[in-house]
Order: C-alpha cells, then structure tokens, then sequence
C-alpha cells in the first residue's frame, strides 16, 4: 500500500500507469491537499521529491453556434468539459491525457443539454474536492467561451 507522496511518484513515470493511479482510492487519499496553485490560478500542480510534477486543469467550454450573418442560432450551444492531466517525470519526456470528456451538443432541449453540461461539472467538481482542491472559486476553471459559424 502506498504510503507518502513520494512513493507515488514510480506511479506517475508512464502515462499508462499514471492514467490507472489518478483514480484509485488509495492514491487519492495521499495526494490529498498536495496540490498548490501554478502558473495560472486554474492550474493545479504537485511537485514530488525526485522532480517529477504532476498538473491538473479542470477545463470547461461554452460554445455558441453562428449562422452566416453572425447571429447566434438560438438551441445549438456546445458544452465540453474535462480535466486535462500532465505529467513531466523527472528526467524523462513529459506526457498528457485527458479524461471525464463529456461534451454535451444541445439536446432535445437547452436546459436538458445544461443539466448534463452541471451533472458532468458537478462530478469533476466531486473529483477535484476529493484531491483537497476548490474548484468554487473564480479562476479555479480554465473557461472558454468561442463561437463558430
């Protein structure tokens, strides 16, 4: 059984292993309040011991559908959420992954593809407190708003 933060680091050297670690039990509960702030205030980072790091951003995207003239095509809204995870092992390459990608294209209503788009932010949400990190207040995500036509 892991015990401290530093023996999670063999856990996070390879992206296959490192995709099977973030999501047990066990290594959630060591890495627990590890996280501190990065470069940019979304960006959630945890430094182990022998150099390697580990950041996580929790990514949510609004985007507005625009007919030819430029004005929004009401009902045609696109939400994408997910947690986008990076790793640069210590004298290694450093790789990503994302996962809990949940895109929601409007459904057969817009409220129904906005309560999905909150049921998938709610649960990374869940995640991301679970880790000892607060998604709750501004600049805890990294938000897009686009538009395309």
């Amino acid at each position: 059984m892991t015990q401290t933060v530093a023996d999670l680091e063999v856990l996070f050297s390879d992206e296959a292993s490192a995709r099977k670690a973030l999501r047990k039990d066990e290594v959630v509960a060591v890495l627990k309040g590890s996280f501190g702030p990065g470069r940019t205030p979304y960006l959630q980072t945890v430094k182990f011991p022998g150099g390697t790091e580990l950041r996580l951003k929790f990514v949510n995207v609004v985007k507005q559908i625009l007919n030819s003239k430029g004005k929004e095509v009401p009902g045609k809204e696109s939400f994408l959420s997910y947690l986008e995870v990076t790793v640069m092992p210590a004298g290694k390459k450093g790789f990503y992954f994302t996962t809990d990608v949940t895109q929601v294209v409007w459904a057969p209503s817009k409220s129904k593809a906005e309560v999905k788009h909150a049921t998938a932010i709610a649960a990374l949400t869940e995640f991301a407190t679970s880790l000892g990190i607060d998604l709750t207040g501004p600049g805890a995500w990294h938000t897009v708003y686009s538009q395309s036509y």
